[in-house]
């Protein structure tokens, strides 16, 4: 799986998905990049006019759960909609 499909996947909908977090919980997440799922939220910090800085190695999405924005890194990524990826997105 690449980085579009995954980044196309979420623009389509809600998908789950898990990753490693930094302290190496695994951390299940319902994310989007879809504009109509978003809520709009108040600019957090760290970011510009409210959008996230571009990062190549991470993807920042909408935790439709938590209702807010998070991000994971592509590496940590270890299953997207049930397929798995034991060693991320490259």
């Amino acid at each position: 799986m690449t980085k579009d499909e995954v980044k196309n996947m979420l623009k389509a909908g809600s998908v789950r998905i898990e990753f490693i977090k930094a302290n190496g919980a695994r951390r299940e997440m319902n994310a989007t990049l879809s504009e109509s799922l978003i809520v709009v939220s108040p600019p957090i910090e760290g970011t510009v006019a409210g959008k996230k800085k571009s990062n190549e190695f991470a993807l920042p999405v909408w935790d439709v759960d938590a209702v807010g924005w998070r991000s994971f890194r592509w590496d940590s990524l270890r299953d997207v909609a049930g397929q798995l990826l034991p060693n991320g997105v490259q």
